[in-house]
């Protein structure tokens, strides 16, 4: 599943996540962290952050696969609709530039509520209701991350949408995870 989901997205938002990951953890100033998201090359904290996302999401599969494979329907497009919240709620970041600016500008209010909406009607569908509570709690990260790389450098950039989606998706699925280990029974219940 991880060499599938890498094969599908090409790569695009993991390569965000790390370029984002050196940005954030280089401990710079805005204008650096920026030239530093810009860099094709790949550094220490960039691919930390991959190894961990990758194996944190390996996990988690082994943990969902099994019993609940439905959850791959729910996954990315958890990750799509907190990317569109980010989009949403903030502004295109000062001397960024790229393939996300163009979402930033473009996505509205609307967008975003049509998107939850459905997104919440479609986990619960598919996952019943401890998808729905899986993703109501993730909601909540997937917010102070917005806010926190609107701190920390001024808004979205196609690298920060990249992690938007990489993180929240693998949030989901560890949350998603711990419920499955530690309710077992509230899934027979609600499903």
């Amino acid at each position: 599943m991880v060499i599938a989901y890498i094969w599908l997205t090409g790569g695009l938002h993991l390569d965000g996540f790390a370029d984002t990951t050196d940005a954030l953890f280089s401990a710079r100033d805005r204008e650096k962290m920026m030239e530093i998201m810009k860099d094709s090359r790949l550094g220490a904290f960039g691919a930390i952050g991959l190894i961990l996302i990758i194996l944190t999401n390996w996990m988690s599969y082994t943990i969902i696969l099994p019993e609940h494979s439905t959850a791959i329907l729910i996954i990315p497009v958890f990750g799509r609709v907190a990317a569109i919240m980010s989009t949403c709620f903030s502004t295109y970041a000062p001397g960024g530039g790229g393939l996300g600016k163009r979402f930033v500008e473009m996505t509205r209010l609307h967008h975003f509520i049509i998107y939850l909406v459905l997104l919440l009607g479609y986990t619960t569908l598919i996952l019943g209701l401890p998808g729905l509570l899986t993703a109501v709690i993730c909601l909540l990260p997937a917010w102070l991350l917005m806010k926190n790389l609107q701190h920390k450098i001024g808004g979205m950039t196609g690298d920060t949408i990249g992690m938007t989606i990489e993180l929240n998706q693998t949030f989901f699925m560890v949350v998603y995870s711990v419920i499955l280990i530690n309710f077992p029974i509230y899934f027979r219940l609600f499903q």
